[in-house]
């Protein structure tokens, strides 16, 4: 078994090497390190050495702040696709992140350092406002040969996890029971999502303002059938 380096005094990008810490559930080792701006938190030895940790998470701040005021586009759509685009691959505190990330999709090197480099790309091949990233295989990494502008719909059949809904005795897609009965594939995904709503209930019940609306509906349903 090799020795472990002492890695304590020793400072890697703005992390500052303070102690041993406990080894992670894997058995690596993990140190105790403070940031240049005073944050204290617990870094892989593994990610100091090879540059995955560089701060907190402030240096990444700083530099989104900097090509914001470069480029004049940091409120708008295109740019918080790119950025959010980038959190789910890259930062573990983000829920999108295991299931990007962690199975081990990245960003390209030219999207990832560059917001007007994506910006270029997404205006040339197609990008409008009602559409949204599309990665073309799904196990496959955000870069320009693997994307695309797509509708929701399209999204919807382009999933890793599709399920298939049975209704009347027959199973289908979400996407081909919204084409089937012509309703609204969001409005119903959301529903079904929710856990509060039956199949049925989420296909044939129409939309509804408020619960209010929604428990009455459903009681003039039960009288009907009583």
């Amino acid at each position: 078994m090799s020795h472990l380096k002492d890695l304590t005094g020793q400072k890697f990008n703005r992390w500052t090497v303070i102690e041993r810490a406990e080894n992670d559930k894997r058995g690596q080792a993990q140190w105790k390190c403070i940031c240049d701006c005073g944050t204290v938190s617990i870094v892989g030895g593994k990610d100091l050495r090879l540059n995955k940790s560089k701060s907190c998470g402030c240096l990444q701040k700083e530099t989104m702040a900097q090509i914001a005021r470069k480029h004049g586009k940091c409120k708008t759509r295109l740019y918080r696709i790119w950025n959010v685009m980038r959190q789910r691959c890259k930062n573990p505190n983000v829920p999108e992140y295991k299931r990007y990330g962690a199975r081990g999709v990245t960003v390209c090197c030219e999207w990832d350092n560059s917001f007007l480099a994506f910006c270029e790309w997404a205006i040339n091949n197609g990008y409008k406002d009602n559409l949204s990233i599309d990665r073309i295989n799904v196990n496959g990494n955000y870069e320009p040969s693997n994307c695309r502008w797509a509708t929701p719909t399209e999204q919807a059949r382009n999933k890793r996890d599709i399920k298939l809904l049975e209704y009347n005795g027959e199973k289908k897609m979400l996407i081909e029971w919204a084409e089937t009965l012509n309703f609204n594939y969001l409005r119903v995904k959301n529903r079904i999502q929710s856990g509060k709503w039956t199949i049925e209930e989420a296909f044939t019940t129409p939309k509804m303002k408020s619960k209010f609306h929604r428990m009455h509906y459903k009681k003039a349903l039960e009288a009907i059938n009583i």
